[in-house]
């Protein structure tokens, strides 16, 4: 086959797109596709490396601050997940095999202004989401600073849907609400209980399936980022809850275990 050459006469072939973006110095695709969690990646909390993530013309952005950001994965026999997420402008590459809710989940970061790589692969539809919803929740929990706002609320319009979410990230769990997905208000529930979020959502009105989804992510994702900015101080009666927990060894118990939920 001949290299299809774009431009006209003096203007270049498809084969030297594919061989490097930015120039002299640059990146070639193949690295592009490397960096999404690899060498040149954003550094994430718990990793002592100092790596920094390439843009298309070849310079670097230096990785955030440390506590910004996690990285996850979870593996059963059923399924395995794997994120990196990091507070940002809402960037996210996901893929879970499945396209809606691949949708669902970047809508939810976009909005949420959370940085994200999500891949995840298992045997049934439920598993995936399930899992990815904890797997998710569990690394957007590590974000929430002590001294965050807490408290978030946003009411969502979307074409024939009005959805209502209301969220406190003060680490009580509690989930009310009801999406017309089963599967989907079971996401919304595993999200909720590993974020360590009480979350209500509210369908106030909407015929059209899509339109209720999206609207309740995208007020999830809204509600989210207000409840995680930082106020400097810990809004709470209480005041700061320290708790100390040791583990100790038991007889008949695995170390490095845990049950399926967690």
């Amino acid at each position: 086959m001949n290299d299809v050459r774009i431009g006209g006469e003096g203007g270049i072939t498809m084969s030297q797109v594919g061989a490097r973006i930015g120039g002299e110095g640059g990146i070639t695709m193949s690295q592009v596709g490397a960096r999404i969690g690899g060498e040149g990646a954003r550094a994430m909390d718990g990793t002592d490396t100092n790596r920094a993530r390439g843009d298309a013309e070849g310079r670097t952005i230096e990785p955030g601050v440390k506590g910004q950001g996690a990285r996850v994965e979870r593996t059963t026999r059923e399924t395995r997940v794997q994120i990196e997420v990091a507070r940002g402008g809402g960037v996210a590459d996901v893929r879970t095999g499945l396209p809606l809710f691949d949708h669902m989940l970047a809508t939810l970061l976009r909005y949420a202004a959370l940085d994200a790589r999500v891949e995840a692969a298992g045997d049934l539809r439920h598993h995936v989401i399930e899992d990815t919803s904890i797997a998710l929740a569990v690394a957007v929990r590590r974000l929430i600073p002590p001294t965050c706002a807490r408290y978030g609320e946003r009411t969502v319009p979307m074409d024939d849907a009005l959805v209502q979410v209301a969220i406190d990230a003060g680490g009580r769990f509690f989930f009310r609400g009801r999406v017309p997905s089963r599967l989907y208000t079971h996401a919304l529930r595993s999200f909720a209980e590993h974020a360590g979020l009480t979350l209500h959502v509210r369908v106030l009105r909407g015929g059209d399936r899509h339109h209720v989804h999206e609207a309740a992510f995208k007020g999830l994702g809204l509600a989210l980022r207000a409840a995680m900015a930082d106020e400097g101080a810990v809004f709470s009666t209480k005041g700061s809850v320290r708790l100390s927990v040791e583990d100790t060894a038991k007889a008949g118990v695995a170390e490095g275990s845990c049950p399926r939920s967690a």
